[in-house]
């Protein structure tokens, strides 16, 4: 699927759930994953004006000037273009420094939107993140097992719980470990890698 039509399909207001059954729910939830999992995925070209478009807002939002926009067939190829950018370590000490400079470094004003971003959408959820809460009742205060997840919900396991754990940690385990941290590494021969990556 191209950019375009992503953007598309994510600005139609979502399919009316007619139950609110958690069977039919967790469903909806699996179909919803896996349509995450292959714009993760994809291998498509790029749309490359919408990129540039949104990440010159992302500039714009932080107050800085349009980037200059450099295409690489590949995160190795591009390494040479970011040599010497900060990395994620060097981003704590500028923080925890007791004079920090008066001027933020991009990676910086960047992590700030992102964080504004999370608190907005987080402030739009109804329900409660399933990381601080729902915690079990009585003394102990157990996590909730993971199960497989119709088990889950057959056991008394609440929904908000079974999606994070069959929705967010399986979309993080694909992509964060089965992805992103593997390319990190291979790219890091070098010493860490900057924080684009």
């Amino acid at each position: 699927m191209s950019a375009p039509a992503r953007r598309d399909g994510a600005a139609k207001t979502p399919q009316t759930v007619r139950s609110g059954d958690p069977h039919d729910l967790w469903q909806q939830a699996v179909r919803i994953r896996q349509e995450w999992l292959d714009h993760a995925l994809s291998t498509q070209p790029a749309d490359r004006p919408a990129a540039e478009r949104c990440l010159t807002a992302v500039y714009a939002r932080a107050s800085r000037p349009r980037p200059r926009f450099e295409w690489v067939d590949s995160p190795e190829k591009a390494m040479p273009l970011v040599s010497g950018w900060p990395n994620l370590d060097h981003l704590y000490e500028r923080i925890r420094a007791a004079r920090p400079p008066r001027t933020p470094l991009l990676a910086s004003d960047i992590a700030m939107i992102v964080s504004q971003l999370r608190g907005a959408l987080g402030a739009g959820v109804v329900h409660t993140d399933p990381e601080l809460s729902p915690a079990r009742t009585g003394k102990a205060k157990v996590p909730w097992p993971e199960l497989a997840p119709l088990r889950a919900l057959d056991s008394g396991v609440p929904l908000a719980v079974v999606l994070h754990q069959g929705v967010r940690t399986a979309l993080h385990r694909s992509l964060a470990h089965g992805y992103y941290l593997p390319v990190r590494a291979a790219l890091a021969s070098d010493g860490p890698v900057p924080v684009c990556w």
